[in-house]
């Protein structure tokens, strides 16, 4: 009798909440991905009004939804077994008219994705200190990322000794790096922190032999992402919206319905808003200031007489594509890692073949040329392999089948005796392996 009473009451107040549509300011629209694979999720999307946890809806089985979202609600919230419960901030977002939907992209996080370990690759080993294996001890390169953008992390990493009953403290480096070595068996209690971030915590187990491994760290924040509609232009006019930060690479954003683009991952600052048409000429840029949870902007593009223009000029193509063939190397700008608009159109054809073939990994490696310090120009060649990982990353291809390393201005293509040849050392290659 009391669990039925139970039951009829949360029913009534279930029901003294649910919106109807004269309580609606938006509906959402979008599709819920693993932030992993990029593959679609179907899930549970619940809203929090007044307090109550309120179901709205089901992402399908392709990951797309639609939902209405009353006024008084301040959270979306993504559920699904194997996931972490994703939650969205919807109080920093415009209210629109009813019937006009927002289109939103949702990430959810697979509960083992903020840590993982494998043996370090071939090219991976000249980054530690000592590559020998003679060298007795257990060696780890450790890497901390943003979880949403797989930008580096600057997170001080504290390692708690169980043996020793001591801790060690390290900091990274400016690609969020860095190396330990231990010499005995032992378990570490690993503790992260980084501003921004949740702390993260985990265990470590040290074997006691020359293993070489690879242990990533993925910190996760609360969830920002920025959704764009674009309205004017020509009638089947198509727009590229792209977020710049003061300093990084730009994130694009991913096209979706009535006129909106959208992405998670950007962080809580300041971008440059830019939109450009098919023949890559600026149509509309902005300052925008993006805050934690869900961010709109409307760009509405003054009218125009003129009469449409011609058919854009093709893409780079790389006709049948095959692993033992040459791939173009993508190029970049002097002390940039921007990547310029040729690279962008090697890299969507390399995507196409590589959603479709499944089968290949893509080595990625980056090089400089040799103007300035040799630490800055390794970075800088990191930094140019890990924007390509997150252009391939936007287009489908997933992270787990890329690897990239730099080198910065130690294996040049030609001598850096020209300037002509220089800019023919600021490049990425690319080969397609099995």
């Amino acid at each position: 009798m009391n669990r039925l009473r139970t039951a009829l009451i949360a029913f009534f107040i279930l029901l003294m909440v649910q919106p109807t549509w004269a309580d609606i300011c938006r509906q959402l629209t979008g599709t819920v991905i693993d932030v992993a694979t990029r593959q679609p999720v179907s899930a549970n999307l619940f809203v929090f009004v007044q307090s109550v946890r309120v179901p709205v809806g089901k992402s399908n089985a392709s990951g797309t939804f639609t939902v209405a979202v009353p006024c008084d609600a301040t959270k979306l919230l993504v559920s699904q077994p194997g996931y972490k419960e994703q939650s969205l901030e919807l109080t920093n977002a415009t209210p629109t008219a009813q019937g006009n939907t927002i289109f939103v992209t949702v990430p959810l996080v697979p509960n083992n994705r903020q840590s993982s370990v494998r043996p370090l690759r071939s090219e991976e080993m000249a980054q530690l200190v000592i590559t020998t294996m003679t060298d007795k001890r257990q060696r780890t390169l450790f890497f901390l990322t943003d979880i949403y953008t797989s930008l580096p992390l600057q997170a001080r990493t504290c390692f708690y000794y169980t043996k020793a009953d001591w801790t060690n403290c390290l900091d990274p480096d400016v690609i969020g790096r860095f190396e330990m070595a231990y010499a005995e068996l032992d378990i570490l209690t690993v503790g992260i922190k980084a501003d921004g971030y949740y702390a993260y915590s985990d265990s470590l187990v040290i074997y006691g032999d020359n293993r070489r491994t690879r242990q990533d760290y993925r910190l996760m924040r609360d969830l920002v992402t920025a959704s764009v509609q674009v309205k004017g232009g020509y009638r089947g006019e198509r727009f590229r919206c792209e977020l710049r930060p003061t300093d990084g690479p730009g994130t694009i954003l991913t096209p979706g319905s009535n006129e909106w683009s959208s992405t998670f991952e950007v962080m809580p600052q300041t971008y440059r808003l830019i939109v450009t048409d098919d023949r890559r000429q600026i149509r509309h840029q902005e300052v925008v200031s993006l805050k934690t949870g869900l961010n709109t902007v409307a760009v509405n593009l003054a009218p125009t007489t003129q009469t449409p223009p011609a058919a854009p000029a093709a893409e780079v193509v790389i006709p049948d594509l095959k692993p033992t063939e040459y791939i173009p190397p993508i190029y970049f700008l002097q002390s940039s890692y921007q990547l310029i608009p040729e690279s962008e159109a090697v890299l969507r054809q390399l995507a196409k073949y590589m959603v479709v073939n499944k089968q290949y990994r893509l080595r990625i490696v980056g090089h400089t040329d040799n103007v300035g310090d040799e630490k800055k120009n390794l970075a800088l060649s990191e930094y140019r392999g890990m924007v390509t990982i997150n252009f391939l990353r936007q287009l489908g291809v997933s992270e787990s089948r890329m690897t990239s390393t730099g080198k910065g201005s130690k294996e040049p293509l030609v001598p850096n005796d020209t300037e002509e040849h220089r800019i023919q050392n600021r490049r990425v290659a690319l080969s397609l392996e099995k």
